[in-house]
C-alpha cells in the first residue's frame, strides 16, 4: 500500500460511525469499562483495581497491598510516586486510547444519569455535560423510544 493509499484508508476509517442498540445493563457495563481503561491510563490502577471480585470491600490488609502494587508499578511505567498520585486525563502521558475511553464513559454516565433521573442534579457530575478530552469528536449517546 502507498503512503497515500494509506493516509486515505486511515481518513476514511476515521469517517466511519456505528450505531448499537444497547439496554440500560449494557450501557451501563460499557461505561464502566471504559472507566476503568480510562482510570488504568492515567495510572489510577487502585480505582480501577476495586471492580476486581473481593471478599468484602477492602478487605485486611488492601491498602497496605495497593502500596506494593504502586511500588512495584511505578518501576515499570510512567506512574507517579504513591497511590493516589496519578496522570491528569489531558496529560501528554496519558494515552490516546484511555483519553477516547473517559469521553465515552463521560457520554454514557451522562446519558443513563438523565434518563433514570429526567430532572437532574445539579450536585452530581454524571449530569454535567461530557467534556472532550481526545482528539476524537464526541459521540453522543441518545435513548430509542
Amino acid at each position: 500500500m502507498t503512503k497515500v493509499a494509506s493516509t486515505e484508508a486511515k481518513v476514511a476509517s476515521q469517517l466511519t460511525t456505528y450505531t448499537m442498540h444497547l439496554n440500560t445493563a449494557q450501557a451501563a457495563t460499557i461505561s464502566k469499562a471504559c472507566e476503568v481503561l480510562a482510570r488504568l491510563g492515567m495510572g489510577q490502577f487502585k480505582d480501577a483495581l476495586e471492580c476486581l471480585p473481593t471478599q468484602e470491600l477492602y478487605p485486611d490488609g488492601w491498602h497496605e497491598d495497593m502500596g506494593g502494587i504502586a511500588h512495584i508499578l511505578k518501576k515499570h511505567t510512567t506512574i507517579m510516586n504513591g497511590v493516589g498520585a496519578y496522570h491528569a486525563i489531558g496529560s501528554h502521558k496519558t494515552d490516546e486510547r484511555s483519553k477516547i475511553a473517559w469521553d465515552l464513559y463521560q457520554v454514557t454516565r451522562h446519558r443513563l444519569a438523565w434518563d433514570a433521573n429526567p430532572k437532574g442534579n445539579h450536585m452530581s457530575v454524571m449530569f454535567d455535560k461530557p467534556m472532550k478530552t481526545s482528539k476524537e469528536p464526541l459521540a453522543w449517546m441518545e435513548e430509542v423510544k
